[in-house]
């Protein structure tokens, strides 16, 4: 399972979402930290019950 707080969800957000041109990035390995996970089973299901998708 993988949980992640939206905070702890940044770093990849930022990385998908980016353009990478950078000459000392691209065509790199890049090593992220995704953090969170901090809630209770019960209470995850039920938001995603709660959760209307356009």
């Amino acid at each position: 399972k993988l949980i992640v707080e939206p905070s702890g969800a940044v770093p990849l957000a930022g990385l998908l979402s980016s353009n990478i041109e950078s000459p000392l990035i691209k065509n790199k390995r890049i090593g992220i930290v995704i953090s969170g996970g901090n809630i209770d089973l019960t209470d995850f299901f039920s938001t995603l019950k709660n959760i209307h998708l356009i």
